[in-house]
């Protein structure tokens, strides 16, 4: 019995790291508000040796909303073992609270704030035919959002 748990714990551990995913995290730079980043393509390659389902592609944690996924080719995908397929995440910065622009005018030079951004793109994914993700591939996504304040009236 436990020859049976060790083959299948292995078999587990092969699968969840034959998902060739690139680049593994990435970091837009700079990027004024109201602007766009250079798009960044991510390629994603079926190396388990199985065929695979993948569920929805999509950005999760606080700086969500900032990091655009499009021309996504993956998500509700049946993938073979060895194809490939892509999809593209720029990076958009909203509008930053109140809160946040009142800290950062302590930093601020020339009247230009820096706000760090940060999420993941999740990749959900799991074996066919089964139509449930189980697995989860991320990649770290970051920015900075850069935003000149307006003059205060005096």
């Amino acid at each position: 019995m436990r020859w049976v748990k060790a083959l299948l714990l292995l078999s587990a551990l092969a699968f969840a790291q034959g998902l060739k995913v690139e680049p593994e995290s990435h970091d837009f730079g700079e990027v004024w508000l109201g602007r766009t980043s250079d798009p960044i393509t991510v390629k994603v390659k079926n190396e388990t040796g199985k065929k695979i389902v993948f569920g929805t592609v999509t950005v999760s944690g606080k700086h969500a909303p900032e990091f655009v996924v499009f021309n996504d080719e993956c998500s509700y995908r049946i993938m073979d073992p060895g194809a490939e397929c892509t999809l593209q995440v720029a990076f958009h910065p909203l509008i930053p609270s109140r809160q946040e622009v009142e800290k950062a005018k302590e930093k601020a030079k020339d009247r230009v704030i820096s706000l760090s951004r940060e999420a993941r793109l999740v990749i959900p994914y799991g074996v066919f035919p089964s139509i449930e993700a189980t697995e989860r591939k991320t990649i770290e996504l970051k920015g900075t959002l850069k935003a000149r304040l307006k003059e205060e009236k005096k």
